[in-house]
């Protein structure tokens, strides 16, 4: 049996939930191969389960392979941010 391939994560959802407001500058810093910018109308019915998840008034995302979005989660600088004191 081949191991399935991890999941791929929206750049945009991981950002939020780590407070990151510089949304494209922290995706710029992934390399192209672990990350894929999808429009909705380059795409036509070939990724429609994508989709149907998604607010019909977005017209694109950025997928993060799921090493790049760990990548995002250990880079983490928030002020304050750390193991308890």
């Amino acid at each position: 049996m081949c191991p399935r391939p991890p999941a791929p994560a929206f750049g945009g959802d991981i950002c939020s939930a780590l407070e990151i407001t510089a949304v494209g500058r922290a995706l710029a810093r992934l390399d192209d191969d672990d990350k894929a910018s999808l429009r909705r109308s380059d795409t036509g019915g070939l990724t429609p389960g994508i989709w149907e998840q998604i607010d019909p008034r977005v017209q694109s995302v950025v997928l993060v392979t799921e090493n790049r979005a760990t990548d995002l989660i250990l880079q983490w600088r928030k002020p304050g941010a750390g193991p308890p004191s």
